[in-house]
């Protein structure tokens, strides 16, 4: 797939755009206003590289996570590149940047790209600084439970943001079907396939865009392997390696941590929600609610929370209890039986994974500001939370909306129709009618002055002076409908444009966030991912605007 084109660019900063909580606003501007609750500062080098050696001195066994990741790498397709960095891994002085993210269907909005990407540009930045092995990772959340949120995408159409929804498995009424991540898609996925590719524009790309699609989507093929099989063919060659945590030997060598999150509950509850009252005190709000017991147990095909009681815990929703011995010795024997919730899952990550830097989203960035203390408790460094890159897509068909009709087009994130009341108001202010007004005084003043001067050469001719001015008189008026008749057909045109404006950059809320990054590839093919890896400015602490 070749079409390239030239890209230019701009930014806002977050302030100017909804969606972005006062914390993560805080984080990016001042972030010494936030330095406690972190472990090193994103915008300072010298914080990054200086993680790059904590990661690394700190013990972990990597022999174990590189049979797991090659083995892993063969079910993913991984290619060459990604099989040297999982080689890399291997070694003790490497480290590496960490991002991830839940299993959207066909890889989910934007914004999957953008982590990606920040996630491989910072690696290749670090070793580049450091002199030392920086690898890129992608952290499959394959243990969400979540399946609604992860079987559907957005593609913008001429007239509506569509969804298109994967329904080959349906929710029990009460309970879930566990992990996404091992769901395998049944024959329905290709009916989802056949609407997307029905929905996206005929383009040159499609057909060949679609078969890439489903070599990755097969009916029998599970959610994390399709997701993770669609990365590694979008981002061959840059060395991203895909770690889905659902793995046997991964959570064997995650029962230390697991058995320590049930043996020192108290002692975790109390770091994290000392915290986030810290930060409710401070003004900012606490994405994560802490809870006593952050492991989830699968059972008989459900993912459970555990709960404490009386003697033991409960499966929340289930009769099943354990002893606290019972449930140690259960984690023990059957470790792929348990999953951390939000905040345990990065703790099993960097337990895992030598981390130097996790590239997060805005909530992402929300959760850890609430873990440093958590980090403490488990005796792992903490990582920089680095923001992804975060962007808006301008195609010139929306530039020269924007342009020719000046729209301040941020603005189009609110209310649109009261976004174009003011605009018309701005635009035509009663110019049209006024004018009218005033030739019709004109006329009306004139044709005074001339009839008495008619009259006086022939008395005959009142009754035609005054047809006359009622000629004129409508005349003008019909005039006067007609121009109006065009002037509401402008603005017409105008709203028109303003909501494919609106439906373009902002379809529901940011762009980033709400389209499938299918309908960008179908019109610009896989160039366009070399041109972001190009373009798109990782460091910026802003919002960017990419005209493509």
């Amino acid at each position: 797939m070749i079409n390239r084109f030239p890209s230019s660019r701009m930014t806002l900063p977050f302030s100017d755009l909804s969606g972005f909580a006062p914390l993560f606003r805080t984080y990016v501007t001042n972030y010494e206003a936030l330095s406690g609750y972190f472990g090193g500062n994103p915008a300072d080098d010298a914080d990054l590289e200086d993680l790059v050696y904590r990661a690394v001195a700190h013990p972990r066994d990597r022999d174990n996570l590189v049979l797991a990741l090659h083995r892993q790498a063969e079910l993913f397709h991984a290619d060459v590149a990604s099989r040297s960095n999982i080689d890399q891994l291997q070694h003790p002085e490497t480290a590496v940047i960490v991002t991830g993210q839940q299993l959207g269907l066909t890889g989910g909005p934007l914004y999957t790209l953008y982590k990606t990407i920040t996630t491989i540009q910072l690696a290749r930045k670090l070793t580049e600084k450091t002199g030392k092995p920086v690898v890129p990772v992608f952290w499959l959340e394959s243990e969400d439970h979540d399946l609604p949120e992860a079987a559907y995408l957005n593609i913008p159409t001429q007239t509506e943001l569509k969804k298109i929804v994967y329904s080959g498995h349906i929710l029990p009424e009460k309970g879930n079907l566990g992990p996404v991540g091992r769901i395998a898609f049944s024959e329905q996925i290709n009916e989802v396939l056949a609407e997307v590719e029905a929905v996206l524009m005929p383009t040159d790309i499609r057909a060949e865009l679609m078969a890439l699609i489903r070599s990755a989507y097969l009916p029998g093929t599970t959610f994390t392997t399709a997701f993770a099989r669609l990365l590694c063919k979008l981002f061959a060659g840059t060395g991203l390696v895909m770690i889905s945590p659902d793995d046997p030997a991964l959570k064997a060598l995650s029962i230390p941590l697991f058995q320590k999150a049930i043996q020192e509950k108290d002692a975790l509850y109390h770091a994290l929600s000392t915290t986030s009252n810290e930060l409710l005190a401070a003004g900012f709000h606490a994405q994560v609610t802490p809870r006593i017991v952050n492991l989830f147990y699968v059972h008989e095909g459900t993912r459970y929370a555990i709960e404490p009681v009386e003697n033991g815990y409960q499966l929340k929703g289930h009769h099943r209890t354990f002893t606290e011995d019972e449930l140690l010795a259960e984690i023990a024997a059957h470790p792929l039986s348990f999953s951390p919730n939000v905040v345990l899952r990065p703790q099993m990550q960097d337990f895992l994974l030598p981390t130097a830097a996790y590239v997060g989203g805005p909530g992402e960035v929300a959760y850890f500001a609430q873990f440093k203390k958590v980090y403490g408790w488990s005796g792992t460094p903490m990582p920089v939370i680095f923001p992804r890159a975060s962007a808006t897509l301008m195609e010139p068909r929306v530039r020269k909306i924007v342009d020719r009709n000046q729209l301040h087009w941020p603005d189009l994130a609110g209310n649109v129709d009261t976004y174009f009341q003011n605009l018309v108001r701005g635009l035509s202010n009663g110019k049209m009618d006024a004018v009218f007004d005033r030739t019709l005084q004109v006329l009306a003043t004139e044709m005074d002055q001339l009839k008495p001067l008619v009259v006086a050469q022939d008395g005959s001719l009142d009754r035609a002076v005054e047809a006359t001015r009622t000629n004129l008189f409508n005349e003008l008026e019909k005039l006067r409908k007609r121009v109006l008749q065009a002037e509401k057909r402008n603005y017409d045109t105008l709203r028109d444009q303003v909501w494919k404006a609106r439906l373009a950059l902002f379809p529901d809320g940011l762009q980033e966030r709400s389209v499938s990054f299918l309908y960008f590839l179908n019109k610009y093919g896989t160039d366009l991912i070399t041109l972001l890896l190009d373009k798109l400015d990782v460091e910026i602490q802003a919002h960017q605007v990419i005209e493509l």
